[in-house]
């Protein structure tokens, strides 16, 4: 049952790939033609994305040469450093909400690091990143709201944004039925509010499942309630990503409740072809003590929960990294920095943005943290000589292949011993060919070059030996001669 459960096959990239780089793929195997470089890449892309949710950090290739022998490559797709590390890419927005620390977290972290901030880390100040930033906006179009995007992160609100923010102001609101309004608040209690609310106006009685706890799992860390109850037409939000490939939910992901029975929960996506049916999922709560002895950090399982909770109306926090046509936020007691932005900077546009409550002025604040680590950042020519550097430093990890040199010590290459059979040549050693994405030597002072690498010679030879059997001349010329009989190959 477990042969062939790990292959990018046909089935896995009707589901991961985009319907026309599918279809293209599938025209061009029938019609025995050459696929375009665009599509390619998104094959490549989505066969690396499937590689790595499975947990892969290395990959082998097998090539079948027409002399009959085989080689394997690997290669990675994680970057080294050449200092033993790999090279991390961080991507966020700091004026966004702050990493929510749970005070049990903080004081096993407070003795080491003055913030939570990831640029407070020991790794990100021995060698801080390149910065760069990326300004292009995708999420909304409408340059006014852009620019109150803008100044609301900033904390710069000019009178005319704030007239902005006013105009769409509307505390008496009510959704229309059966609309896509999502409700955004500031804290749990007021979304569970809401949820009951709304759960209470489908027909109908309500369905409960129970949390299964095992262990020691205090209430107050659930993430969800103890008690799910769920109607038909419900609508529920997953809170964890799907452990299953295909990944059918993520973390945040909004749907609809279809049906409910024993064999789960069906849930309907906007946008998707095909109902998820969820089932009871593990859900761990784990609990961080350290070993002052090793100064080790332990982890201890407590507990399991159901991943699903009502979602007319969400927190703020759980809303990020999401995007909505319609929102009614209600942010009058914003008491994070940066938690008024985000939740206005979840709207595509200003028309489907309501508040229902003033926003504070006094709420749009940052952190002081975030504001001196912005200070201090180098002016724009020092950054880009840092890009320009990094870029080097990469190039010099890229063998002359154009390849990355493997993390991990690779394996050799093995050649495989043909049959024998009439007009087979005679059998060779089989010593084993270095890793073909071995550096090669630096050049000689005055030379024409760093030498072929011994796996290349010894290709072109077998070339040679082939073209002298058909009656051609030596192409390579008199740096390339005949192995001598003891020689292998």
């Amino acid at each position: 049952e477990l042969f062939g459960s790990m292959v990018f096959n046909d089935r896995v990239m009707r589901e991961r790939l985009p319907e026309s780089t599918y279809e293209e793929f599938r025209d061009c195997c029938e019609h025995d033609r050459p696929l375009s470089l665009d599509t390619a890449n998104v094959i490549a892309g989505a066969m690396k994305d499937w590689a790595v949710e499975k947990g892969v950090t290395h990959f082998t290739h097998w090539f079948q040469p027409m002399t009959g022998l085989s080689a394997e490559k690997h290669d990675s797709f994680i970057t080294p450093d050449g200092n033993g590390g790999v090279q991390v890419v961080f991507i966020g927005d700091l004026y966004q909400l702050s990493p929510v620390v749970s005070d049990e977290e903080w004081r096993i972290l407070a003795p080491y690091y003055p913030t939570p901030y990831f640029f407070h880390s020991q790794a990100v100040r021995q060698r801080p990143p390149v910065h760069i930033e990326l300004d292009r906006i995708f999420r909304q179009a409408d340059g006014r709201f852009i620019r109150l995007l803008n100044e609301v992160r900033d904390n710069r609100l000019t009178p005319e944004g704030l007239d902005l923010l006013r105009s769409r102001y509307d505390p008496a609101f009510t959704p229309p039925e059966g609309d896509t309004y999502v409700t955004l608040t500031t804290h749990n209690y007021k979304a569970d509010r809401i949820n009951q609310v709304e759960l209470a106006k489908l027909p109908g009685p309500a369905a409960s499942f129970r949390a299964e706890v095992k262990g020691e799992y205090p209430e107050k860390s659930y993430p969800a309630e103890a008690t799910l109850e769920l109607k038909t037409g419900a609508k529920v939000m997953f809170l964890k990503n799907d452990t299953e490939t295909p990944r059918r939910y993520f973390n945040g992901k909004i749907g609809v409740v279809e049906e409910m029975d024993d064999d789960g929960i069906t849930i309907r996506c906007p946008g998707d072809d095909e109902p998820i049916l969820v089932q009871r999922d593990t859900w761990r709560n784990i609990r961080y003590t350290t070993d002052p002895a090793t100064q080790q950090i332990e982890e201890k399982e407590l507990g399991t929960l159901y991943p699903l909770r009502l979602a007319w109306a969400i927190t703020i926090h759980k809303s990020q990294g999401l995007t909505f046509d319609k929102a009614v936020i209600d942010a009058g007691d914003a008491f994070a920095p940066g938690q008024v932005y985000v939740a206005l900077s979840r709207c595509r546009s200003l028309e489907g943005l309501v508040l229902h409550s003033r926003i504070n002025p006094q709420s749009l604040h940052n952190d002081q943290a975030i504001v001196e680590h912005e200070q201090h950042r180098p002016p724009m020519p020092q950054l880009e000589a840092q890009l320009e550097q990094s870029k080097n430093e990469y190039r010099l990890l890229v063998t002359p292949c154009g390849r990355t040199r493997p993390l991990l010590q690779p394996r050799r290459a093995r050649l495989r011993r043909r049959p024998r059979g009439p007009g087979t040549p005679p059998a060779r050693s089989r010593r084993a060919l270095p890793h073909p994405t071995a550096r090669h030597p630096r050049p000689h002072p005055g030379g024409r070059g760093a030498p072929a690498s011994p796996h290349r010679s010894r290709l072109r030879l077998l070339l040679q030996q082939a073209r002298h059997a058909r009656g051609h001349p030596p192409p390579f010329g008199r740096d390339h001669r005949q192995p001598r009989p003891s020689q292998g190959i």
